[in-house]
C-alpha cells in the first residue's frame, strides 16, 4: 500500500466509504481512488476527534501528495456518530470498513454525501464469474491457466479473492 501509480498528482478527491467483506475488491478500489498518492493509514479505534478534524481540513504534515485512509472508524462509536458534524463532502478521506450497520444515521448520511462502494465476497452462486476472474488474473500475472485448473484452485482455496490472487501471484514467480 505504500505508493501507488496512476494519474498525475494534485487531483482532489471527495469523501469516500469503501465497505464489505471482499478485501481484494476493496483494495483495488482504494488503489483507484489513491491514484499516485501515498496512503496514510489510521486505525479508526485510535482516531481522536482532534485528529479527525485535522485530517478533514487537510492540515497534516504530509498533505502534498497523500490520501488519508481510516480503517474501522465505525468501531469508534463516539467519533462515528459525530462524523456528519465534522466531515464535509470535499474531505480527502477514505473510510474503509468491513461489515457496517446500514441502520445508523452516519451510514445514511455517508450514502448521501460520500462516494460509497460496497464490495461483497463472491459465493457459490457466482462460481462461473470467479472462475473467469481466476483465469483473467493469471493472465494479468503473466501466464495462462485453463478453466479446469482455475476450478481446482477455487476448490482448494475457496472463494476469497485476496487469497486466490496471492497464490496466483506466487505461481507467476515459479520457474517453468
Amino acid at each position: 500500500y505504500a505508493y501507488l501509480s496512476g494519474l498525475s498528482g494534485g487531483d482532489r478527491m471527495t469523501l469516500a466509504l469503501i465497505y464489505g467483506d471482499n478485501d481484494f475488491e476493496k483494495r483495488q478500489e482504494l488503489f483507484k481512488l489513491a491514484k499516485d498518492r501515498e496512503i496514510d493509514r489510521y486505525d479508526g479505534e485510535d482516531v481522536t476527534l482532534e485528529k479527525l478534524r485535522e485530517l478533514a481540513t487537510g492540515q497534516t504534515l504530509f498533505v502534498a501528495n497523500s490520501l488519508s485512509v481510516i480503517d474501522g472508524l465505525s468501531d469508534n462509536s463516539d467519533i462515528w456518530n459525530r462524523l456528519p458534524e465534522i466531515l464535509t463532502s470535499d474531505a480527502d478521506i477514505v473510510l474503509a470498513e468491513g461489515k457496517i450497520d446500514k441502520r445508523t444515521k452516519t451510514y445514511k448520511w455517508l450514502v448521501k454525501t460520500a462516494k460509497t462502494s460496497e464490495h461483497v465476497a463472491l459465493t457459490d452462486r457466482q462460481r462461473p464469474k470467479l472462475t473467469a476472474w481466476v483465469v483473467s488474473r493469471a493472465k494479468d500475472h503473466g501466464y495462462t491457466l485453463d478453466r479446469g485448473l482455475a476450478e481446482e484452485l477455487i476448490d482448494r482455496l475457496g472463494y476469497d479473492q485476496m487469497r486466490l490472487d496471492t497464490v496466483l501471484e506466487q505461481l507467476s514467480l515459479v520457474d517453468n
